[in-house]
């Protein structure tokens, strides 16, 4: 029997997310057949790897001296390999590339489009969707990647990067009473009329948890389909709406808009970038997820410890 790459591929990866299932779903594979790459792997070592739990598996000792060796030696087998053979694909054929993004983020759509106009070999497309929706979408691989607002129960099949740090303010016209200061409390919100995004959305749910958590009551609080809708709700005068400073950006410029910061550290959101580990990613896909990467204010050489897929 010969000691392959995928044996050491299927090796880490159980180890990294301690499940068989969860990774045959990150490589894209079955559970049998990632079940038998890793007896196979036991077979060829002679010590039993890894015990199966409740939950999992747990690696034995054996299994945690092995580990460090075959991660090296599968990712860069395995790199290899996707530079060879995707690198002659690549040259004969246009790759498309599908990039779901949170509505909220929308905005950063075209930050990508001017990334990728310089790269004629992606054909870029994007989808609109919850941030829970676009998770859902990147586990079934019918996404290269997506651009959400942090989730309460990361999915631990594949990676969030950390890509930006969003601030939640108001929006208000500029004749709006409350336009005349440049922060308040939230306490000033008693008695207003407030707009929202979708319930479902986690700047509706970190907003309601501000407003419980200060005892704050505003006379109505109205949830619009998205984003967009809340800043044109604004701009007809129907209240007080809530948004991320960055999708402000245009409507500031224009004058039509005035945002206020709110005076409370719960506002800020963190955005992430999420896929599937690059080792089992295909060379277009890594290339492009490798492009977006750039774009994101946080240093991409390692990826974040603060949440754990």
């Amino acid at each position: 029997m010969t000691l392959k790459a995928e044996y050491l591929l299927a090796f880490c990866k159980a180890a990294e997310l301690g499940s068989i299932s969860q990774a045959a779903l990150a490589l894209g594979s079955s559970q049998p057949a990632l079940s038998r790459q890793l007896s196979a792997l036991q077979d060829l070592t002679g010590d039993k790897l890894y015990e199966r739990n409740a939950t999992g598996i747990e690696l034995t000792p054996a299994g945690r001296a092995l580990l460090p060796y075959a991660c090296r030696v599968a990712q860069g087998l395995l790199e290899a390999r996707h530079f060879v053979m995707g690198s002659e694909e690549l040259s004969k054929r246009q790759s498309s590339i599908v990039i779901g993004i949170s509505p909220h983020l929308s905005h950063y759509s075209i930050k990508f489009i001017q990334t990728f106009s310089q790269q004629p070999r992606f054909k870029l497309r994007f989808v609109e969707a919850s941030s829970q929706d676009l998770e859902e979408r990147v586990l079934e691989r019918e996404l290269n990647m997506a651009l959400i607002l942090e989730t309460a129960k990361p999915k631990r099949a594949f990676r969030y990067r950390r890509f930006g740090q969003e601030l939640m303010c108001l929006a208000l016209r500029p004749d709006h009473p409350l336009a005349m200061w440049n922060y308040l409390p939230l306490l000033s919100l008693q008695g207003e009329q407030v707009i929202l995004p979708p319930s479902q959305s986690q700047l509706y749910v970190r907003f309601m948890e501000q407003l419980a958590n200060a005892k704050v009551s505003p006379v109505s609080l109205m949830s619009l389909p998205n984003p967009q809708t809340v800043k044109l709700a604004v701009l007809e005068g129907l209240g007080v709406g809530v948004s991320l400073q960055s999708g402000l950006e245009p409507y500031l410029k224009a004058q039509l808009i005035k945002q206020v910061l709110l005076e409370n550290n719960g506002f800020v959101l963190s955005s992430f970038l999420i896929h599937h580990d690059l080792i089992s990613l295909d060379l277009a896909s890594r290339q492009a997820i490798e492009l977006v990467y750039k774009l994101s204010v946080y240093n991409n050489s390692a990826y974040n410890e603060g949440v754990k897929p």
